[in-house]
């Protein structure tokens, strides 16, 4: 991303780390699994506790673990914006917090960490409120629990889509 497209230092997107249940009537959850052949992501999205979406994709095997939890940040975001609702208020769950603290930090402008800023801001000029929240890993959280396991299975699962990483 060239420097003249950068987001102004000032926009702040917004993480928590609260463990309470959340009132977001969107939620969405993402993770990723990389072996020596293979790196896969995926998403779910719920929509008022309502499982409504699922989507796991095949990324290049040179991709890191962090780029392909952010592509699938990415894609969930790009679900959510395109969602016919007459009020938008998601919360984007992840197990990265190096995502996180890249999305935090103003300094740090990498291709995908750009690309999810810009969505989100795009999406909040258009009455879409979206906030981030670490949630720990593999600790028996239900939602992302069902999602944990997804990417590895992928290739054998036909609603997966390969996407290069440019």
């Amino acid at each position: 991303m060239d420097l003249e497209n950068w987001n102004h230092p000032a926009i702040h997107i917004k993480t928590t780390e609260r463990d309470e249940e959340s009132l977001h009537p969107i939620q969405a959850y993402t993770d990723t699994s990389k072996s020596d052949f293979e790196v896969g992501a995926g998403r779910v999205i719920f929509l008022d506790n309502n499982l409504i979406t699922t989507m796991q994709y095949r990324l290049n095997e040179r991709c890191t673990n962090n780029q392909a939890e952010q592509m699938a940040i990415l894609k969930a975001l790009e679900y959510i914006q395109h969602m016919e609702l007459d009020e938008k208020i998601a919360l984007v769950h992840t197990d990265s917090r190096i995502t996180l603290q890249l999305l935090q930090n103003k300094k740090k402008h990498t291709n995908l960490i750009e690309q999810i800023r810009t969505k989100v801001i795009e999406m909040e000029q258009h009455e879409c409120r979206v906030e981030f929240r670490w949630i720990k890993a593999h600790v028996g959280h239900r939602r992302n629990e069902w999602q944990i396991n997804r990417p590895k299975k992928q290739k054998k699962t036909r609603t997966s889509r390969s996407v290069t990483l440019k």
